[in-house]
């Protein structure tokens, strides 16, 4: 299916599509997030928090393999935000969610609140810094579905979670902040995806 995207020693073609079949595995996240507002039942809620999991998992594979996409490099990181936000807000409510205060509320959701800011910071820059995928995003990311989980569970480390993912959290703005410096330092061109040569892993960002 993405043989045509591939380079003679396998490698995906630098040149990024428009959109790609990894686009729709990410866009699956959106009616997921629906979903998990709206289904009252926990065990639906945990069936599409895998879910929404497993996609955020399989559109990585896909892209690496076929090669990124333009779309792919803003719808990634934005759904899985929004997915989040959703999943987060709708389990605080429950009555085991009840019992996490607002700071810790806030500490789970602290990456995300952080990258919406630096996105708000380069529209005011009129500049766009891609930066592949790192760790401590990755870390964070599973961190948070664990924490999600773990409410849905009525589970009691569901408060040590949310303290430990607020912790990576700052490491992981940290390291992404530092890593935005670095690109900018070495004189890497500031223009749009779309006529910018990408970086390996230009479709996630945060996540």
């Amino acid at each position: 299916m993405c043989a045509a995207n591939l380079t003679s020693d396998g490698a995906p073609a630098r040149r990024p599509k428009n959109w790609g079949p990894a686009d729709v595995l990410t866009a699956l996240r959106i009616p997921l997030a629906i979903a998990f507002v709206v289904v009252p039942d926990t065990t639906a809620r945990l069936v599409i928090l895998a879910a929404a999991g497993l996609s955020d998992v399989l559109d990585g594979i896909v892209a690496r393999r076929c090669g990124p996409s333009r779309i792919g490099a803003v719808l990634d990181p934005v759904v899985d935000k929004v997915f989040m936000l959703a999943a987060v807000l709708t389990v605080v409510s429950t009555r085991a969610g009840i019992g996490l205060r607002w700071w810790e509320i806030s500490g789970v959701l602290l990456r995300d609140l952080a990258v919406f800011g630096g996105f708000i910071a380069t529209l005011f820059m009129h500049r766009n810094v891609t930066i592949p995928a790192r760790s401590s995003g990755k870390v964070v990311s599973v961190l948070q579905f664990a924490t999600v989980a773990a409410v849905l569970l009525e589970r009691h480390e569901m408060r040590p979670l949310a303290w430990v993912t607020a912790a990576v959290s700052i490491w992981a703005i940290v390291d992404y902040a530092v890593a935005g410096v670095r690109i900018v330092r070495s004189g890497t061109p500031l223009v749009a995806p779309s006529v910018a040569p990408p970086e390996p892993d230009v479709r996630t960002s945060s996540s």
